[in-house]
């Protein structure tokens, strides 16, 4: 069954409040002992509410873990994730994409990883990172404008989409 364009929304909404868009770099090892990276890229959304993370894994799958308790012990707290590999983020982002206002750098970078194929290239999934790294670096990304400040950081993204309608994407059963 489709999912509506609204729950997509809503989704979105979330992602942008209470969720991220993580692409992580670790140090591996090879059997020689010779150092390169591991990257690995998480959309997550983190709730108090076990009645969200339940409605977040009917409609959109995944799965959910008590992730910490709040302040004072007082409340769980929850993080659900996308599972299921590359192409369900794939899908995933496509998804909400239309509707992201706060992390729509963070899906765009991602989606650009993934599309990588799982090619080995090292420098582009370096530069990737970077980038990722830098929104929460207090420089300001901007996308496809210019600007006087020094503080900004120009990031032109190749993926672009139609703003006003969700792409038809259906759930794997």
């Amino acid at each position: 069954m489709p999912i509506s364009k609204i729950k997509w929304a809503y989704v979105a909404a979330m992602v942008d409040a209470e969720g991220g868009v993580f692409l992580s770099r670790t140090t591996l090892y090879t059997s020689k002992g010779n150092p390169y990276y591991g990257y690995d890229l998480k959309v997550s959304i983190a709730n108090i509410s076990v009645r969200l993370m339940k409605w977040l894994v009917k409609h959109f799958g995944g799965e959910y873990r008590a992730k910490q308790q709040g302040r004072y012990g007082k409340h769980i707290c929850y993080e659900w994730f996308v599972n299921g590999g590359y192409t369900r983020l794939e899908v995933f982002l496509l998804g909400i994409l239309p509707y992201m206002l706060i992390k729509r750098d963070q899906a765009n970078v991602a989606l650009q990883f993934i599309r990588l194929n799982g090619k080995p290239n090292p420098q582009k999934r370096a530069e990737l990172w970077a980038k990722m790294i830098s929104f929460n670096s207090g420089k300001i990304p901007t996308t496809n404008t210019s600007s006087d400040s020094q503080n900004e950081s120009k990031i032109e993204s190749e993926l672009m989409g139609d703003h006003e309608s969700a792409p038809v994407v259906t759930q794997a059963a």
